[in-house]
């Protein structure tokens, strides 16, 4: 994990025992998120996703004290290699942020790279730090299944 405050980025890697093409379609299953996009006390997802380049989507994460709710718009759609979109939510003060994901063939795993920039604020940057590896840790055990 590499958080950088300074520059309102975070950066986090993760190994997964999976494809590139499972890693990156997963991104993309509003039903299978429900299950992995629900960082720290998250029960569960509801996503609704247009899977195209503009297409937008909204993702609501349900946790026991309240739910969670995140927007964006897909900028790059690069299977199965890259993904690239906006992020707005309360955690970046309801301002447009960016996300990339890459992803990378290491043997039989995937190497995936979050990279999420444009964020308001050095508190913004750790409580996202904390929220994407929660993230990345259930989307891993999903393929660990």
């Amino acid at each position: 994990m590499t958080p950088d405050p300074s520059e309102n980025r975070l950066v986090l890697r993760k190994l997964l025992p999976a494809t590139r093409e499972e890693v990156f379609d997963a991104w993309l299953d509003p039903v299978g998120m429900r299950e992995w996009m629900t960082p720290g006390t998250g029960t569960s997802a509801t996503a609704e996703i247009d899977p195209r380049v503009g297409g937008k989507f909204r993702i609501v994460m349900h946790h026991p004290e309240r739910d969670y709710d995140h927007r964006g718009e897909y900028r790059v759609i690069d299977r199965p290699s890259k993904l690239v979109f906006t992020w707005i939510s309360e955690g970046t003060e309801q301002r447009e942020s960016l996300v990339t994901i890459e992803l990378h063939e290491r043997g039989r795993e995937t190497e995936l790279v979050l990279m999420h920039e444009k964020l308001p604020n050095a508190v913004s940057v750790e409580r996202h730090t904390g929220g994407w590896a929660g993230i990345l840790e259930k989307i891993g055990a999903r393929f660990r299944k």
